[in-house]
C-alpha cells in the first residue's frame, strides 16, 4: 500500500530520522514508538503526504486513500457533531449535492421535457449513493458516535459547545467514518475514557483497511498491533507482534549487541598486545603489520544508546490522621441537570483510589470537589488531620502560561525556593540547560507535561489527586510514573484512561454509575471480575420466573406478543455498565416504544420505495417531489430508531 525508500526527516535543519525504508500492507496493525521528540509525528505527516521529507521518497499505490488524525481539535465549531461527522466523506458529500440537485431540477415544470433523461441520470447516481453506503452513513456515524461516548441529544449540538478533548472525539469519529484504506492515528485513547478506548480497540481490530498508530499506552498497543516500529538512535526498526513482544526482541537485541561489541574489544586488544610485543621482532614484523592493519579496518559495533528517562520520585509526606478524607452526601448539578448526589465515602492513609466510569458521569467533578478547587452544591469535604492535597488537573497543560518559561512556570508555584533547586527538578525532568528557558509555547506536549508534573513534586503533600497525568507521556516516563506512585506513601486518587497504570498502582476503585458510587476495595482486576460476577447474577434474577400472584390478588394480563426485532448485537466486551432492577424495565419500555415505532415505519418505508420504482411516478413532479421526500424523511427516522435500539439493547445486554 505505502512505501518508503531511504527516508530522512528532520525539523529546523537538524536530522531526526534517516534511512527509512519499509512497506505498509493491507492488513497491517502498526505501532509507531518511540521517545517524545524524536520525530514519530513529523514522520506520520510525510507519509500521509502532508509535507515533503528531507530526502528518499514516500510511494503510495496508485488511488490509495489516507485518513489521518492530529493532535490539534477541529477549528469549525458553527455545526452540528453530526454534520461535522458526515462531512468527512467528500465523495458521499458530493454525490448527496448532485442527486439534491436533481431533484430540484425534476420538480421544475419547465424541465418537464428533460424529465427523462434526468430521471435516468438520478437513477444512476442513486444506485452509486447506494453501492458506497451513503444512504447507511448517518446510521454508521451515529453509531461510532455512540462508541466514543457521544450521547444522542449531544450529537445535535454544535461542535463549539464541546470542551478540546470532547472535540478530538469529534474528529476522530469524522476520520472513523470516512473508512479510508490507511488509517493514521496520532495518540487517539488520549482524550478517551476507559470504555472508550476498549470500544475503538475493537472497531480497529475488526478495521478492513490498514492502520498506523502513534501511542503511548501500552495495553492500546499489544491489543491492537501486530507489527511495532520503533525509533532507535534516529532509525525505524520493524518487529514482528504486539507491544510486550517488542520489548522481548528489543532486550534480546541489545543483549546481542552488548555481546558482539565485547567479543569485540576483547579481539582488539589481544591483536594490539600482539602488536605491541612483536611489532619490532624481524620474525614477526610481517605479522604484527597484518594485524595493525586489521585493527584499522575494524568498524566498531554498534550498540544502541539507552534513552534518558525521567527521575521521578514523589519525597517522604508528613504523616496525617487515618481518615484522610470523608465525603458527605455530595451533590452536584450542571445547568439544572443532576451530575450526581447522595455521594458518600471516606478516604484512609494509604488508599490508592482509581475512579471508574464512562466519560460523562462526574468523575473529574467528584475530584475537584474533593480537591477543593470547586464546592458542592449539597454536602461536604472533611479533610483530616495535616491533610494536605496537591491537584493535578486534565488540562493543566492548557493552563501554563505560554508567554513563560519552563523555569517560570514552576517559580510559579514556588516563588521563595532557590532557583538551583528549580533547576535541579527540571533536570530530574530532562529539562536541562537553555531547555529550561525555553518558552512553553515552544514545548512539545511531553514536555509540558514534564513541566507540570515538577510543580507538582515542588512541594511534596500527602493526598495526591491526578486526573489523565499520563496525557503526552512516552512509555519509559509512564513507567517512571507508575514506579514512583507504587513507592508513594501517602494517599492517591487517580483517573485515567491507561489501564496498565491503574493495575499497577491501584488497590481501591471506585465506580461511578448511572448515578451511584460503588466502592471495590481492590486492585482493577478483581474489581472487572467482581463486576462481571455482579452483572450476571442481575441477569440470571432477572430473567428468573415471577413468583405467583398473591391469594386474591387479581390474575396479571396476558403478556403482549414482542414485535419483530432488528438483527441481535453480539453480547458487550467486558466493561459494560451494569443496570439494577429499576434503570433495567426503564429501559426495556423503550426498547418496546422503539420497537413500535420501527413496526410502523419499515411498511411505508418499503411502499415508498416500490412507489419510486415506478417508472410512471416521474411523469408527475410534484407527486414524485412528495414522495422522495418521504423517502428521505422515513429512511432517516428509521436510521435513527435503528441505532437507538441498538444501544438501548446494548445496555441491556450489559
Amino acid at each position: 500500500m505505502l512505501t518508503l525508500e531511504n527516508v530522512q526527516i528532520g525539523v529546523a535543519g537538524k536530522p531526526l530520522i534517516s534511512d527509512v525504508s519499509l512497506s505498509i500492507n493491507g492488513g497491517d496493525r502498526i505501532g509507531l514508538v518511540g521517545p517524545n521528540g524524536v520525530g514519530k509525528s513529523t514522520l506520520l505527516h510525510a507519509m500521509a503526504g502532508e509535507g515533503a521529507p528531507d530526502a528518499g521518497k514516500v510511494r503510495p499505490v496508485r488511488g490509495l486513500t489516507i485518513g489521518a488524525l492530529w493532535q490539534e481539535p477541529p477549528a469549525r465549531g458553527d455545526v452540528t457533531v453530526l454534520d461535522e461527522v458526515l462531512s468527512g466523506n467528500t465523495a458521499l458529500v458530493e454525490l448527496d449535492g448532485q442527486l439534491r440537485e436533481l431533484e430540484r431540477q425534476m420538480a421544475d415544470p419547465a424541465n418537464t421535457a428533460d424529465i427523462e433523461a434526468l430521471a435516468g441520470r438520478y437513477g444512476e447516481l442513486h444506485d452509486r449513493m447506494e453501492a458506497l453506503g451513503g444512504y447507511t452513513r448517518e446510521a454508521e456515524a451515529l453509531k461510532i458516535l455512540a462508541g466514543l461516548g457521544f450521547s444522542q441529544d449531544e450529537v445535535s449540538r454544535p461542535c463549539a459547545s464541546f470542551s478540546g478533548g470532547w472535540r478530538m472525539r469529534i474528529s476522530l469519529a469524522r476520520l472513523l467514518t470516512t473508512r479510508p484504506q490507511l488509517l493514521m492515528l496520532d495518540e487517539p485513547t488520549n482524550h478517551l475514557d476507559v470504555f472508550a478506548v476498549e470500544w475503538l480497540e475493537g472497531f480497529l481490530n475488526t478495521y478492513p483497511g490498514a492502520v498506523l498508530v502513534v501511542s503511548h499506552d501500552r495495553d492500546f498497543l499489544n491489543r491492537v498491533a501486530n507489527r511495532i516500529m520503533a525509533v532507535i538512535d534516529g532509525k525505524v526498526r520493524v518487529y514482528t507482534g504486539n507491544y510486550d513482544a517488542y520489548l522481548t526482541q528489543r532486550e534480546l537485541e541489545r543483549e546481542v549487541e552488548e555481546n558482539r561489541a565485547r567479543n569485540q574489544q576483547r579481539e582488539a586488544e589481544r591483536m594490539q598486545s600482539f602488536v605491541d610485543r612483536f611489532r619490532y621482532k624481524a620474525t614477526k614484523a610481517r605479522q604484527a603489520q597484518s594485524r595493525v592493519k586489521q585493527l584499522k579496518r575494524m568498524e566498531p559495533v554498534e550498540v544502541s544508546k539507552v534513552e534518558r528517562v525521567v527521575n521521578f520520585e514523589f519525597p517522604k509526606t508528613t504523616p496525617c490522621s487515618r481518615e484522610v478524607l470523608v465525603a458527605e452526601e455530595l451533590a452536584r448539578h450542571f445547568e439544572g441537570n443532576r451530575v450526581f448526589e447522595h455521594f458518600n465515602f471516606t478516604l484512609f492513609k494509604g488508599d490508592k483510589m482509581a475512579l471508574v466510569g464512562p466519560n460523562g458521569v462526574g468523575k473529574t467533578t467528584l475530584l475537584k470537589l474533593i480537591a477543593g478547587v470547586e464546592e458542592p452544591d449539597q454536602g461536604r469535604v472533611i479533610l483530616g488531620h495535616k491533610v494536605e492535597r496537591a491537584y493535578f488537573a486534565q488540562h493543566t497543560l492548557e493552563t501554563l502560561s505560554p508567554v513563560h518559561s519552563a523555569m517560570e512556570a514552576v517559580m510559579a508555584v514556588a516563588p521563595r525556593d532557590p532557583v538551583a533547586r528549580i533547576r535541579g527538578i527540571l533536570g530530574r525532568f530532562l529539562l536541562t540547560g537553555d531547555d529550561q528557558l525555553k518558552q512553553v509555547a515552544v514545548l512539545s506536549g511531553g514536555e509540558k507535561a514534564r513541566v507540570a508534573l515538577a510543580r507538582l513534586l515542588i512541594h511534596p503533600a500527602n493526598l495526591l489527586m491526578l486526573d489523565e497525568p499520563t496525557n503526552h507521556l512516552d512509555i519509559p516516563s509512564r513507567d517512571v510514573l507508575e514506579e514512583a506512585l507504587v513507592s508513594f506513601d501517602g494517599t492517591l486518587v487517580l483517573i485515567t484512561h491507561d489501564r496498565h497504570l491503574i493495575r499497577a498502582v491501584a488497590n481501591r476503585v471506585l465506580e461511578i454509575q448511572g448515578g451511584k458510587l460503588t466502592d471495590y476495595p481492590c486492585g482493577y482486576d478483581e474489581y472487572l471480575e467482581r463486576r462481571d460476577q455482579a452483572g450476571r447474577a442481575q441477569r440470571q434474577a432477572d430473567a428468573a420466573p415471577a413468583k405467583p400472584a398473591a391469594k386474591g390478588a387479581p390474575p396479571a394480563p396476558p403478556a403482549a406478543k414482542a414485535p419483530p426485532k432488528p438483527e441481535p448485537k453480539p453480547a458487550p466486551t467486558p466493561g459494560s455498565p451494569r443496570l439494577d432492577g429499576k434503570e433495567r424495565r426503564r429501559l426495556e419500555a423503550q426498547v418496546r416504544e422503539v420497537e413500535k415505532k420501527l413496526e410502523a415505519l419499515e411498511p411505508k418505508l418499503a411502499a415508498l420505495a416500490a412507489e419510486l420504482a415506478d417508472p410512471g411516478l416521474y411523469a408527475d413532479p410534484r407527486r414524485f417531489d412528495r414522495v422522495l421526500a418521504e423517502h428521505a424523511d422515513a429512511e432517516t427516522r428509521v436510521a435513527r430508531l435503528s441505532v437507538e435500539w441498538e444501544r438501548l439493547s446494548e445496555r441491556l445486554e450489559g
